[in-house]
């Protein structure tokens, strides 16, 4: 669960998913999964890597730190309080065609969401 404002919630959403992809960049599978809250959708540190070996290849998720192009991820308001958010990884140093979706659900009467990854994938662009 994360804290976030109800009325502006991105840059948490942000955040998360940057602290996320720095978790995959130095092979921390199990600092990443420990972010996730609880889901119908459970990963595995082998699952987890079989999805990144999918939408990835052989090209290794490296830090976003230092690009200086726009990773230009999407976020989008699917039911009041609950988002998605579509963040491309970073392979070998730039922004490729892999993406992670994590879903956000805000806890009612709070600004505190629940994390799930839903997938991570390849997009077609």
């Amino acid at each position: 669960m994360i804290a976030g404002t109800p009325y502006s919630p991105g840059k948490a959403f942000l955040a998360f998913a940057r602290q996320f992809i720095e978790h995959l960049a130095s092979g921390e599978y199990g600092q990443a999964l420990g972010k996730l809250d609880t889901t119908s959708q459970r990963w595995s540190k082998d699952g987890l890597q079989r999805a990144l070996r999918d939408a990835c290849g052989d090209a290794p998720v490296t830090s976003p730190h230092g690009l200086t192009q726009s990773a230009s991820p999407s976020l989008e308001e699917v039911a009041f309080g609950e988002y998605l958010l579509k963040h491309p990884l970073p392979l070998s140093g730039k922004w490729g065609r892999a993406h992670a979706l994590f879903r956000f659900r805000q806890k009612p009467g709070t600004g505190s969401f629940h994390v799930e990854l839903v997938s991570i994938g390849r997009s077609s662009r």
